[in-house]
């Protein structure tokens, strides 16, 4: 099952995607309420405004994905399919995380 870290300012940034993540078959493993440089065999996820240069921060800062607040569930549910599959692929090839 796919661990994943979130990382949001605000703690109810969270909340949603602690109610779908289970649907999805993904475990919440830990909550930031900042940028966390890596957490080991998880796939780090930042909740952030859609602004460019935050998203470039959030990617640079050790996140394997972001995610705008503003985007539909739909949306967000593909990014974090696309983030476990590219996560997941990294470690069958013996990449570190």
């Amino acid at each position: 099952m796919p661990r994943v870290y979130l990382a949001d300012a605000h703690v109810d940034g969270c909340a949603a995607l602690h109610l779908s993540l289970p649907d999805l078959k993904m475990e919440v493993v830990g909550e930031a309420a900042d940028w966390p440089m890596a957490c080991p065999n998880a796939i780090v996820v930042v909740l952030i405004s859609p602004l460019d240069a935050r998203q470039q921060a959030a990617i640079s800062a050790g996140a394997d994905a972001f995610i705008s607040k503003g985007e539909t569930p739909e949306w967000v549910v593909e990014r974090l399919r696309a983030a476990a599959a590219q996560v997941l692929s990294s470690f069958q090839k013996g990449d570190s995380p």
